[in-house]
């Protein structure tokens, strides 16, 4: 059987900015499902980095990234994964992404 390859591939920031859009949310209202009170203004300001710098290969994901992901947008832990590592996997591939200032909260 041939490998399946992608037609095109796209960032995670823009499949949770995406996510942001169609639920009306803000990276404060994303922040607030994924945090503590404690650490709330720093997750809001790492989402904002996140998505305005989310097509640049030097962002660091984590597990725990994915897991939050998971549990806002109620999606598999596994498809976050899936699309960053095809997003990775594929430089070629990938189609350009510029946040919506509307999904931001920081800036």
């Amino acid at each position: 059987m041939n490998d399946r390859k992608p037609v095109s591939v796209f960032c995670l920031a823009e499949i949770v900015s995406d996510e942001l859009m169609a639920r009306k949310w803000t990276t404060r209202t994303l922040a607030a499902r994924i945090s503590d009170k404690e650490n709330y203004q720093i997750k809001v300001l790492a989402l904002d980095i996140f998505l305005a710098n989310g097509s640049n290969d030097g962002i660091l994901l984590t597990d725990k990234d994915f897991n939050d992901f998971a549990k806002a947008f109620g999606i598999s832990k596994e498809y976050f994964e899936n699309v960053h590592k095809a997003w990775l996997k594929n430089p070629s591939w990938r189609e350009p992404f510029e946040c919506p200032e509307e999904v931001l909260s920081a800036f």
